[in-house]
């Protein structure tokens, strides 16, 4: 079963992960079918980090942890939703 993150208003929406060995250098990576963004996340401790995931958009991501030499963490799968009552600012179009 897919980890859930929902995401609400516009306060940070700050996503946690658990493991063992964080260090400095690692990515936290979220890939779906369309496109893919790599974090630098903040190490809290060596056994959790933290990032911000706010500017996501909704979907279902598959997630890994790589370090700087480029090995990477098992990977989990994450659904990430915005709160139905989001406000999204309009696009103005220009007119001619």
């Amino acid at each position: 079963m897919p980890a859930r993150v929902l995401i609400g208003g516009t306060q940070s929406s700050t996503f946690t992960i658990n493991g063992q060995g964080f260090a400095p250098g690692l990515s936290l990576t979220l890939v779906s079918d369309s496109f893919g963004f790599t974090y630098a996340p903040r190490i809290v401790t060596p056994s959790s980090l933290e990032v911000d995931l706010s500017a996501m958009n909704d979907g279902t991501y598959r997630v890994y942890v790589g370090d700087s030499t480029g090995r990477r963490s098992n990977q989990m799968t994450m659904v990430v939703a915005h709160v139905p009552d989001r406000t999204v600012p309009s696009r103005k179009t220009a007119q001619r």
